[in-house]
């Protein structure tokens, strides 16, 4: 116990030592995706993207549903062997259909890694910026408010080291 506690003192005590120059700022990502105008021209370009996609899974939901519909209406007059076959044939659309959502829209789809490709440049530029913000007004850690997450830090403020030791 008495360990943790003498840790914990050392710790705030070089803490305090490292931050006692310590010059905080901070960003508005959502102002910068709203007000950056190579942001907007790359976000319309991702959104006519998605309105595309968006449009062809539209265009295979409603060729299902028209098969479907017209499965419903002929039913009675279908043999077994057709039936099957139509059943089949809807069966592999809602499948395909599925894939191409699944692929296109859901986690690390073809989306999310065509608007990460879209914006990595921008991301980059920001970064440099925030880099050079920090070296030319002294800042040490510059955070964004949008997404709490810490967009520069200087990194002798990294107390990790120090921890390990302990």
């Amino acid at each position: 116990m008495k360990k943790v506690l003498l840790a914990t003192l050392i710790l705030l005590f070089f803490a305090t030592a490292v931050f006692a120059d310590v010059k905080i700022g901070f960003i508005d990502s959502n102002r910068l995706e709203n007000e950056y105008n190579e942001y907007k021209t790359v976000k319309s370009e991702f959104d006519r993207l998605v309105s595309a996609w968006q449009d062809s899974a539209q265009a295979m939901e409603d060729e299902i549903t028209n098969l479907q519909q017209e499965y419903q209406t002929q039913h009675y007059m279908l043999s077994d062997e057709k039936k099957q076959e139509t059943e089949k044939i809807i069966q592999d659309k809602l499948t395909a259909y599925q894939n191409f959502r699944l692929n296109t829209f859901g986690t690390g789809g073809l989306a999310e890694k065509k608007y990460a490709e879209m914006t990595a440049p921008l991301l980059e530029n920001i970064q440099t910026a925030l880099e050079e913000i920090a070296e030319e007004y002294g800042y040490t850690l510059i955070l964004d408010r949008s997404s709490g997450s810490i967009g520069y830090i200087d990194e002798s403020l990294d107390l990790t080291d120090i921890l390990l030791e302990k």
